[in-house]
C-alpha cells in the first residue's frame, strides 16, 4: 500500500487529499489504492471525496478515546468531523459534481428515446384521443398556424 502525495498536482487523488485533509506525510489517513477506488466507484470529486471522508470517519469511529493524565486522544471526536466534512463534500458535490440531463431537446434524441424497447411506455401521448380513420394530422396544424 502507498502513500503519495504533492501539492502542485492537480491529480484526482491530490484533489481528494487536499479536500479531506490528508495532505501530511505524518499523518496518512487513506491508502492511495483506497483513494483511487472510491474515485472509480464515484466518479464526482466531491462524491468521491466525500465517501474517503466517511471511510476515515469509520476508521476512527472503531478506536475508542482514550486518556493518560492530562494527555487525551479523542477518536469519536475525530469521527464526528470526518462525517460532518462528508456531508459538507456532499453538498458542494450536489451543485458540481452532478449533471443536469434533459431528454427530448433534439430530433435525434427524441427519436432514440422513442425507439427504446425497454422505455416505460408514457400513460398520456400526443395522439392518445385520435379516431381511428379520422384525417386529423396534428402536424399540418403547426404548419398553419
Amino acid at each position: 500500500m502507498t502513500w503519495s502525495y504533492s501539492a502542485s498536482s492537480t491529480t484526482t487523488r491530490n484533489r481528494i487529499r487536499r479536500l479531506i485533509g490528508d495532505a501530511d506525510t505524518n499523518d496518512q489517513k487513506l491508502t492511495d489504492e483506497e483513494i483511487d477506488d472510491f474515485a472509480t466507484l464515484f466518479g464526482g470529486l466531491f462524491f468521491a471525496a466525500a465517501s474517503c471522508a466517511d471511510a476515515v470517519a469509520g476508521k476512527y469511529a472503531s478506536k475508542e478515546d482514550r486518556s493518560v493524565g492530562d494527555l487525551r486522544l479523542s477518536s469519536s471526536q475525530k469521527a464526528k468531523a470526518f462525517s460532518a466534512l462528508a456531508t459538507r463534500l456532499r453538498v458542494q458535490g450536489v451543485g458540481t459534481d452532478a449533471t443536469p440531463y434533459a431528454g427530448g431537446l433534439s430530433i435525434d434524441d427524441k427519436d432514440a428515446v422513442e425507439e427504446d424497447s425497454d422505455r416505460v411506455q408514457p400513460a398520456f401521448t400526443r395522439e392518445q384521443f385520435r379516431v381511428l380513420g379520422s384525417t386529423y394530422d396534428p402536424s399540418q396544424e403547426d404548419e398553419e398556424a
